[in-house]
């Protein structure tokens, strides 16, 4: 319990500093300074490097050699640093930063979800800069609500919260229920909601070629109320361009 809190406040303080010097720093040598990053914590962080690497070797490495599998594992861990670095960016993200960095793509499917009355779930997967998904929606006018898990570091937990509110979306906590969640679809209005870490009570799919297990709780919701649902992914910037 006491390396939690210390390591709670140690977290809290080191992204606090990050997001001050990223406010300072052009955007590239930022997102060049996060994919770094990724490059230490694919360095120490040997245990989730090796499951990491596994994981890849067995869905999209399976044919390749070893320096492919690794590579591809390096590329994810910057591609996590930079999305971190990312995060920091949200108190200084407004229209004009939007227009200029942020493109979407078949916006015309919102649209369409929200003409039948019925509510809107954005299904996200733990892919890209998710985060940003709020300030996207507050951008397009769309009534968005998140739909989060409480991390275990409470101190950074409200931090983080903080910077998803800053641009008008709400939050709904796993933890409360899902009496809101039920409400924010009635009142034809969106929510995001991840779909790719069901746990042991998940549903196994087929993953390439591989059983994995995914949340259910998006799609039972949607079928129960009938509102629509839309998958999306954030693509964020392009780890694979910037080495």
């Amino acid at each position: 319990m006491k390396q939690n809190l210390i390591a709670d406040y140690i977290s809290c303080i080191l992204f606090r500093v990050a997001s001050f010097f990223t406010c300072l720093l052009p955007l590239n040598f930022s997102l060049f300074l996060g994919r770094r990053l990724g490059d230490l914590i694919y360095l120490f962080d040997r245990r989730h490097r090796a499951i990491a690497y596994a994981n890849i070797k067995k869905t999209v490495a399976d044919n390749s050699d070893y320096a492919s599998s690794a590579r591809i594992t390096r590329k994810t861990y910057q591609a996590f640093g930079q999305n971190l670095v990312e995060i920091s960016f949200i108190p200084r993200i407004n229209k004009q930063y939007f227009d200029k960095y942020i493109q979407i793509e078949n916006k015309n499917y919102i649209k369409q979800a929200f003409e039948r009355g019925k509510g809107l779930i954005f299904l996200i997967v733990h892919e890209g800069n998710w985060e940003l998904s709020n300030l996207i929606c507050a951008n397009l006018g769309i009534p968005f609500v998140l739909f989060v898990r409480d991390q275990g570091f409470p101190r950074l937990n409200a931090l983080l919260n903080t910077y998803r509110l800053k641009h008008g979306a709400k939050i709904i906590h796993k933890e409360a229920g899902v009496r809101e969640l039920i409400e924010v679809l009635k009142n034809n209005q969106s929510v995001g909601m991840t779909v790719d870490q069901g746990g042991k009570k998940g549903q196994l799919v087929n993953f390439f070629g591989k059983e994995a297990s995914m949340s259910t709780g998006a799609v039972k919701m949607a079928l129960k109320y009938d509102c629509a649902i839309i998958p999306v992914f954030n693509s964020g910037s392009d780890v694979y361009r910037n080495p």
